[in-house]
């Protein structure tokens, strides 16, 4: 009987994967990740609720979105002032979030 070190068999299993012996395995079909995708989605909303919920009533509400033409966003809501702005870059958030910061601490 001879035994077979771990490199020995994996070099084995190796050369007979190359030498198209193994069988293709099937891909899963889109429809398959449906409810993966449905949970995710679900869990995204379920987040954004709580989140608002315990936000304190005056903070901005910022989130990522997509437009027309799928380009990220960003829409940004003030309640202390009422405003509604959509924003193209972080860098334009951060901004923004920086003046209304300066302003409500005068």
């Amino acid at each position: 009987m001879t035994r077979y070190s771990n490199s020995t068999q994996a070099n084995a299993l190796n050369q007979s994967a190359s030498s198209g012996q193994s069988k293709d395995l099937p891909r899963p079909s889109q429809t398959q990740f449906a409810p993966l995708m449905l949970l995710g989605r679900t869990w995204n909303y379920v987040a954004e609720v709580l989140s608002w919920l315990f936000a304190s009533p005056h903070q901005p509400h910022i989130r990522e979105c997509r437009d027309r033409t799928g380009q990220t966003c960003w829409r940004v809501h003030d309640p202390a002032s009422g405003q509604s702005m959509v924003f193209y870059t972080e860098q334009e958030v951060c901004a923004w979030l920086e003046q209304r910061w300066s302003r409500y601490m005068r």
